[in-house]
């Protein structure tokens, strides 16, 4: 298991985006006990991932600035989990610190971009 604070809700994310349904839908289960919902997943997570997608066109807008160069900087459309990938985005861009915790391959991916994401934020918004 992943001690990372995000692969919960970037699998989450991604589960959304491929299956096209919302996040309730995904998040909650309906229970054979009479028909009562169980989040299957922390509340944080769930906070997480709805602030992600709340910012998901203007992260886009941000990727797709100037040509896509971000984008294919940060090699977007190569990533695996692509909801991961805008999670660590939204939290480096708008999450409450501004910083992404944890480490690994994405994330040194993302953050020799984050000067230029930063700008490019600051010029979309």
């Amino acid at each position: 298991m992943s001690t990372s604070p995000y692969h919960q809700a970037g699998k989450l994310m991604q589960q959304i985006m491929v299956e096209r349904k919302s996040i309730k839908t995904i998040a909650f289960s309906s229970s054979s006990n009479g028909g009562s919902s169980k989040l299957l997943c922390s509340k944080s997570t769930y906070a997480q991932v709805c602030n992600t997608i709340q910012h998901k066109s203007i992260i886009d807008s941000i990727l797709n600035f100037n040509s896509s160069r971000l984008r294919k900087a940060i090699e977007m459309d190569k990533a695996r989990n692509k909801g991961l990938v805008y999670v660590l985005l939204y939290e480096l861009l708008f999450g409450k610190y501004r910083s992404i915790r944890g480490g690994g391959k994405l994330k040194r991916c993302i953050i020799k971009f984050e000067k230029e994401l930063v700008e490019t934020r600051n010029k979309v918004v």
